[in-house]
């Protein structure tokens, strides 16, 4: 006998009523990690031992969240093919661990629970975004924070002294905004500043939005430069000249190149009358480029004692003592260049990984960057990739995938550059027709 007619109607109404809890539990989900994010860049970028505890506790509350999700759909679904490059990189200091096969057993452990952290965010990135309207917001709250945090930075950086913070936090003289080096500061602004790029240009935005929004992206530009990170410049210029380039090739107008060109004339006079000193200065307490390259050539050989898994994850600063060619009375806390730590930590294996992980990133992303100013979803794909791209370019002169905020940000907008579109933002509108199918029957 077939079941009655009260039975027949209630499940499709729970078939279209759980994509629209689904959707909006995925948005949620998404704006409390952004949230999280935040916490850690206001929180000193999250380099003492409390904050870091908090993001990993945050990170594992992450993680839940979206393995509810995954519950409530009664199956698992994973559509970034990027996962499996980053699980290998993650299963390296596991290997290391079991084996034996690390320099400082505790520094890889303590390490490895801040990449795994990293990789909730990547996850919930990657797997969550797929809605337009959710990316949009998404974008706007960015690039609203990064206005805010660099007009509070740029303040303080010109009327307070260089080597506090808030006020009370002692730095040693390169601080800026919530970093105790200026450098690190510049890498997360170069992360955020595509987001109001993309916003700027946009033709699904009014022309108010537009225009606060090119007003916030020249503040988070200028703030590059006011802080006085040469690296952070020139990764910048480049990140913006592949923007021009995009809008250039793909999009055919002239709007991008407007926006980038008014924002880089106008934040270098305001430079050039406010902070030219800071610019043309170097903290003592800053490694030189000489430095920098010799710290590189003596990892060679760490890297040749170790070729294959490396010395194991968060050892750098354990083993580079005994490499180390020149005299210096400081204290070498990382390769400024975050290519070569990552080939002394995790051997050619784990170099190799990051290289299959980053090909599969930029090719995801590649698909869907076509049509940034009509769709949202190819817009802050856009904007992930670039300010991706730039934090790489920095990578080469500094140790910003060092500092836990910037990693952790860097995770969450390489897992935005290379999700892949989902159905989730029409699931509302489903429901509405099947609402209205059932009221005419």
């Amino acid at each position: 006998m077939s079941s009655s007619p009260m039975a027949a109607c209630s499940n499709p109404l729970r078939r279209q009523v759980r994509p629209q809890a689904s959707a909006w539990g995925k948005q949620a989900t998404l704006y409390i990690a952004c949230g999280m994010l935040a916490f850690a860049v206001l929180a000193l970028g999250a380099v003492q031992e409390w904050a870091i505890c908090a993001l990993e506790c945050e990170a594992a509350l992450l993680f839940a969240l979206w393995a509810g999700e995954q519950i409530a759909r009664e199956s698992i679904r994973v559509t970034n093919s990027t996962l499996i490059p980053a699980l290998v990189l993650l299963s390296l200091p596991v290997v290391q661990l079991a084996t034996g096969r690390t320099a400082y057993f505790y520094a890889t452990r303590y390490t490895l629970l801040q990449w795994l952290a990293y990789g909730a965010f990547f996850l919930a990135a990657s797997e969550l975004s797929g809605s337009p309207s959710a990316r949009k917001r998404l974008a706007i709250g960015i690039s609203v924070f990064g206005t805010l945090y660099a007009i509070f930075a740029m303040i303080q950086g010109l009327i307070a002294p260089p080597d506090v913070l808030y006020g009370i936090v002692k730095t040693h003289g390169t601080g800026f905004g919530s970093y105790t080096n200026r450098n690190h500061y510049a890498g997360l602004m170069e992360m955020l500043l595509p987001f109001g790029l993309v916003i700027s240009t946009s033709l699904s935005v009014s022309s108010s939005l537009r225009l606060l929004s090119s007003f916030g992206s020249l503040v988070m530009l200028a703030s590059i430069f006011v802080s006085g990170s040469r690296g952070g410049m020139v990764a910048v210029v480049i990140a913006l000249i592949f923007f021009v380039f995009h809008y250039w090739r793909h999009e055919r107008t002239s709007a991008a190149v407007r926006t980038v060109l008014a924002s880089v004339v106008l934040a270098s006079v305001f430079v050039g009358f406010f902070s030219y000193e800071r610019v043309s200065s170097r903290s003592v307490m800053e490694a030189t480029d000489s430095i920098r390259l010799q710290i590189a050539r003596d990892s060679i050989h760490l890297v040749a004692q170790h070729p294959l898994l490396g010395s194991g994850l968060g050892t750098f600063t354990s083993v580079y003592p005994q490499a180390r060619t020149f005299a210096t009375n400081s204290f070498v806390n990382a390769a400024h260049n975050d290519y070569v730590q990552l080939a002394v930590e995790t051997g050619l294996i784990g170099l190799l990984s990051a290289a299959a992980f980053l090909f599969l990133l930029f090719r995801n992303a590649s698909l869907h960057i076509q049509r940034a100013r009509q769709n949202w979803f190819s817009a802050v794909t856009l904007a992930a990739m670039v300010g991706c791209i730039a934090l790489l370019v920095h990578s080469l002169l500094d140790f910003n995938l060092q500092i836990p905020a910037n990693a952790a940000a860097f995770a969450f907008l390489a897992g935005l550059a290379s999700a892949a579109p989902g159905d989730s933002d029409h699931a509302p509108e489903q429901y509405s027709k099947a609402s209205s199918s059932r009221r005419e029957a």
